[in-house]
């Protein structure tokens, strides 16, 4: 079951982060227009947060663009998860590549000749399933999708998936914990909010938070804030960036891996939506692509 574990490790990186097929190609817009309206408000920025938050999902429909980026002494690693969400039909889809900078950073890290390209996936959330598709699969495999359950990405990682909340991007939901922060600016578009750590970790674009969990780790009671900017345009939520670099230190001092943490030098994460209300079209696989795990340990490697 080695092969299943492995994809479903991909779906704990994927889907269970928010995500799942990809965009249609040029269905996925860029950053929110510089010429829409900033939101200027004399309300609190937690108060003015949640309730652009608030908006954003009766929009019920999105597309996002995420990026995650684990900064090391050697470089770099970013996670970019382009995709799209429909909140009513409870249903998502994203597409993710891995960009390694310097290009040879992931065979540094990991000892193999690990190309990133291999590492391309997309991926389909409904509310009770995920489903997996990687283009570097060998031929047998292209065109069909594995298909897991909560169980399944459970048994495999010790970590629990909830596909009902992973439809509408955690690193939006997590904004219904924010708090007023003590950091401010000139800018009367950003809003600066704090979240408990543990909320904004498990947004984070990777699975190393839920091996935390895995480990033991009480998220809930982890005793951190991780300082969030908020980009509100015309009342709805543009964009959400944080460096959870200092959350990730205390959640690893909290089960003994510490020593690992300390090659971080900063987690900087963000999420861009455009979009808000506009149709997107989420299809899940058919009967007929889903292939079963026994087949995927059957199918010839190579």
């Amino acid at each position: 079951m080695r092969a299943v574990a492995v994809a479903l490790t991909a779906v704990v990186l994927t889907a269970c982060a928010g995500d799942g097929a990809a965009p249609r190609a040029g269905t996925t817009e860029g950053p929110a227009s510089l010429s829409a309206t900033p939101t200027v408000s004399a309300v609190a920025d937690d108060v003015l947060v949640k309730a652009a938050l608030r908006k954003t999902r009766a929009a019920k429909t999105g597309r996002y663009v995420v990026e995650g980026s684990t900064v090391l002494t050697a470089g770099a690693v970013t996670v970019r998860r382009a995709g799209e969400y429909d909140v009513a039909a409870g249903r998502a889809s994203t597409d993710s590549t891995f960009i390694p900078d310097p290009p040879d950073l992931l065979r540094a890290i990991t000892g193999k000749d690990v190309n990133a390209a291999d590492l391309r996936s997309t991926s389909v959330v409904t509310t009770t399933k995920a489903y997996l598709n990687m283009p570097a699969w060998p031929a047998a495999f292209r065109g069909r999708w594995l298909a897991f359950d909560a169980g399944d990405i459970e048994q495999a990682t010790g970590v629990a998936a909830d596909f009902e909340s992973a439809v509408f991007p955690p690193m939006l939901d997590m904004l219904r914990h924010a708090s007023p922060s003590t950091t401010a600016d000139n800018d009367p578009a950003v809003a600066h909010v704090a979240v408990p750590a543990g909320y904004a970790l498990l947004a984070l674009p990777s699975s190393s938070t839920r091996k935390m969990v895995a480990a033991g780790l009480d998220l809930e009671n982890l005793g951190e804030e991780v300082a969030v900017e908020v980009r509100v345009v015309d009342g709805l939520i543009a964009s959400v960036s944080f460096d959870a670099k200092d959350a990730y230190a205390a959640a690893a001092a909290e089960i003994g891996t510490a020593a690992a943490a300390d090659q971080i030098s900063a987690l900087p994460t963000s999420i861009e939506v455009t979009g808000h209300g506009k149709p997107v079209t989420i299809t899940v696989p058919p009967p007929s692509k889903i292939l079963t795990k026994e087949e995927f340990e059957r199918l010839p490697r190579g």
